[in-house]
């Protein structure tokens, strides 16, 4: 079975989530051996890719382009170049990720999976400020709505998402289905190694953020500074590169700073961590967060409807709102001084098990897509 997919990860930046997905798919063939999957790479889909994706950099570098970013979140999300690679490959289904791929179905027979989203209330509040929340559900519903009548199925990877288009969509209600991340290269911790380290003390505690400000590492620095003169027995490691500036790191407090590291060496460390904090101030998912519960840590993260159903919603820690230091304060007090902080890693650990592992995911995509390999495209 063969999958057109219609981005190409050389669109985007190596650590990019879309890069990691895009990637990751062709994984899936070790789960499920008979799928095929092949990227768009005419010229005029390469280059409508490419520039789409520069003008997001030059956007997301200058804050006085804001009112262009959210032009371009809402309005480049299209790709129309499209029909020399389905003339070409002959594929069984189009997967359209983030960017809804246009097809003449009049003349190309070709069913079309989408993934794509709402974003929730926090987030948008989270992205535009509280009086942009309405503009920008409006405009999203019109971006997403121009797509639906040309899509088969309209995929999200939460149901925060999900439930929000059923809601404003009623009418589509058929097409919008849920299926987690895929993480192709994503292995559980063992149950030997989680009870080693959490039998270890001191107690380590990972941040893991790029983007340190944007995470509010700031915050959690200030709470760790007042909680660590009576925390000798734990330990704080920053991994980040600083990408949106410096963040004052005080000396004498049990941090350390971790720069420039390979993605191995950020999951070896999530391995030997017992708690994940990163209360970030928006996070549209957070694929750091489904690494963290298979690796066996705690979590603390933000107060935002798709981080409390990841993680909150699968008794994996705690929810904060990382704009109001007392409560972040309170919830790592909370998680540091518990008696059987394990039990919240243990529980993310089952989820992850049940509801992320990689073969679990894999088989989920491949049945949807096989179903729609079967239908009649109108």
């Amino acid at each position: 079975m063969k999958i057109l997919l219609t981005q190409h990860p050389c669109a985007y930046s190596p650590a990019n989530t879309d890069s990691r997905q895009l990637v990751g798919y062709q994984k899936m063939m070790e789960h499920v051996p008979d799928l095929d999957f092949v990227f768009s790479t005419s010229r005029g889909a390469l280059l409508e890719q490419y520039l789409k994706r520069q003008a997001a950099r030059v956007a997301n570098r200058l804050p006085a382009l804001a009112g262009l970013k959210r032009e371009l979140i809402f309005r480049l999300g299209q790709i129309s170049w499209l029909g020399a690679d389905i003339d070409h490959h002959r594929p069984d289904v189009l997967v359209s990720y983030g960017q809804m791929g246009l097809v003449d179905r009049s003349v190309r027979r070709v069913p079309v999976f989408y993934t794509g989203g709402l974003m929730t209330d926090d987030l948008l509040r989270a992205r535009f400020g509280a009086h942009g929340v309405a503009e920008g559900r409006a405009r999203q519903l019109a971006s997403e709505g121009r797509k639906l009548d040309d899509l088969d199925i309209y995929h999200s990877h939460t149901n925060a998402s999900t439930e929000l288009l059923k809601y404003y969509f009623p009418e589509h209600a058929a097409k919008f289905i849920t299926i987690p991340f895929f993480i192709g290269d994503l292995r559980g911790i063992s149950d030997e190694d989680f009870h080693d380290k959490w039998l270890r003390t001191p107690r380590r505690v990972v941040f893991v953020g790029n983007q340190a400000r944007l995470k509010r590492l700031d915050v959690l620095i200030r709470a760790w500074t007042e909680l660590a003169s009576s925390r000798a027995d734990a330990e704080f490691i920053v991994i980040s590169n600083f990408a949106d500036g410096p963040v004052d790191i005080p000396a004498n407090q049990n941090i350390t700073v971790r720069q420039n590291l390979s993605h191995g060496a950020v999951m070896g460390l999530l391995r030997s961590a017992h708690f994940f904090f990163m209360p970030s101030d928006r996070d549209s998912y957070g694929l750091v967060f489904i690494e963290a519960m298979a690796l066996g840590c705690a979590i603390l993260c933000s107060n935002m409807e798709v981080q409390r159903e990841i993680v909150v919603g699968n008794g994996a820690g705690l929810a904060c709102d990382p704009t109001n230091f007392f409560d972040v304060i309170d919830r790592m007090r909370m998680m540091l001084d518990a008696k059987t902080p394990e039990v919240w890693a243990q529980n993310g650990r089952r989820a992850f098990d049940t509801t992320f592992a990689p073969a679990t995911v894999a088989q989920q995509y491949a049945t949807v897509w096989k179903d729609l390999a079967r239908r009649k495209v109108r």
